[in-house]
């Protein structure tokens, strides 16, 4: 009792030490027992992989040829700590050959997927942006419509992995990447939709080009705001998250684009036989900046330019029209992937502080999911829209630059856009509850090395061919 009187005196004596130590007690007890939740959790994992890589394997025995597109420097460089230390040990368990490509630049995934050979399933190990590179790469192939049978795995090592979470359904980081990783031993895949993105400047160089996203597009306020999120780091990661919507409504009012003033077209549905796109000539942008950039125009507007009256470019015969030109100079507007449409959210405004940081903190805590499910938007002022293609027109202001961000990659916005929503393009591995497919671990251990995925028959991205 005496030794319970004279702690109890020391902790009141020394109060402020006491706080700290028991507050970083109970952070370390959290961490151990999540250490120790995260190793049970990967010795199940590793026993199920163990079962698909059991068995003899001849010289004849088919073996599964996995490419790595690894983004060493993902998650600030953690991305091939990651990698190697939770989704590497499991495909080596499952047999699998595996082969790891390097990136050592940006873009480079996407120069890698259009050369590609001699792979039954290339897995992307990175975040969102690395995906967007992979996925360009693929549709920009010849022969695209042979390689996009070729199945992509997600590794989530990335700072931002949108396209995981949504596949996967899972918060945990750590258990993401088991999840990920299994799917593509359990051989469970779907197909997946893209959003094209097409440059329609008149500057030659740039019109025409073409890049390839999964998640969403946006333009506008909370996306600005957004991306200054790593000014507040002194705030730390949660909440340095919230106080960036703060921070950009009281004094980022500079760098926040809060009225988008775009001219929108599109696709309705009708009885005639044309498709009719108004665009308007701007002048050539400057050819720098990142592979984004190269794809969507670089570098800021013309100052000052004239803007010629508009004109109309028949595309194709079609049973659907465009639209009349729509107005909008709402603070935002988001284009997602529907069910076989783009759905865009055009928010309306004018904003406060306190609607705008409520439904941007909205935004960021569910960030993984969809701009129409999120629970706050029936109390903002918004519209939908939702159509196969989209149409956007900036209308460039001198000393504004507007930025279109795809898939978390910004680049200027100097030239009309069109948005186009192509439906079931590539092959992805996936959560059991959406796969299409599926391939249980051999009961027979003496045949569990031959033709464990695809029954013997390996598809691949085209071998033996020359680009």
């Amino acid at each position: 009792m005496e030794r319970v009187r004279k702690l109890a005196t020391t902790v009141w004596t020394h109060k402020k030490k006491s706080v700290v130590l028991a507050v970083a007690g109970g952070y370390g007890a959290k961490w151990y027992n999540k250490r120790l939740e995260d190793e049970a959790y990967f010795r199940e994992l590793s026993r199920e992989a163990m079962t698909y890589g059991a068995g003899l394997i001849t010289r004849d025995t088919p073996l599964y040829r996995v490419t790595v597109i690894l983004n060493p420097v993902a998650s600030g460089g953690k991305g091939r700590k990651y990698y190697e230390k939770y989704c590497a040990p499991l495909l080596n368990l499952a047999g699998m050959k595996v082969s790891i490509i390097r990136t050592e630049s940006e873009g480079q995934a996407k120069d890698i997927m259009e050369i590609m050979a001699d792979a039954d399933a290339v897995l992307l190990a990175g975040g969102d942006g690395t995906i967007m590179e992979a996925v360009t790469g693929l549709m920009k192939r010849s022969d695209r419509a042979e390689a996009a049978k070729v199945p992509i795995g997600i590794l989530p090592v990335g700072k931002t992995n949108s396209l995981a979470h949504s596949l996967f359904g899972v918060d945990d980081d750590v258990k993401l990447m088991g999840e990920a990783t299994m799917s593509v031993i359990r051989h469970l895949k779907k197909p997946l939709s893209l959003i094209e993105v097409e440059n329609r400047s008149e500057d030659e160089y740039y019109r025409g080009r073409k890049l390839y996203c999964v998640n969403r597009i946006e333009i506008g306020s909370w996306k600005d705001a957004r991306l200054r999120t790593d000014r507040y780091w002194l705030f730390g990661f949660g909440l340095k998250n919230y106080i960036t919507y703060l921070g950009s409504f009281t004094s980022g009012q500079k760098e926040v684009l809060w009225d988008c003033d775009l001219d929108i077209n599109y696709l309705e549905d009708s009885d005639g036989d044309e498709k009719v796109l108004r665009t308007e000539t701007s002048s050539p942008s400057q050819k720098n900046g990142s592979w984004v950039s190269w794809l969507l125009g670089g570098g800021g507007g013309s100052k000052g330019q004239d803007v010629s009256k508009p004109e109309t470019e028949t595309l194709s015969s079609s049973s659907e029209k465009w639209s009349g030109v729509t107005k909008f100079n709402g603070p935002q507007i988001t284009v997602e992937q529907g069910s076989d449409k783009l759905k865009a959210v055009l928010y309306n405004g004018p904003l406060g502080i306190g609607n705008f940081a409520a439904y941007g903190w909205s935004l960021w805590k569910n960030r993984f999911s969809s701009h129409l499910s999120n629970p706050e938007l029936p109390s903002m002022d918004h519209s939908i829209l939702s159509s196969k293609e989209i149409y956007l027109d900036p209308n460039v202001e001198p000393g504004f630059e507007k930025q279109l961000c795809v898939d978390g990659e910004d680049a200027p916005l100097n030239a009309p856009v069109v948005i186009r929503h192509l439906r079931d393009q590539v092959t992805v591995f996936c959560d059991k509850s959406e796969a299409v497919s599926e391939v249980k671990a051999a009961s027979d251990p003496g045949r569990a090395g031959l033709g464990r995925w695809t029954g013997g028959a390996q598809s691949s991205l085209i071998k033996n061919k020359s680009f």
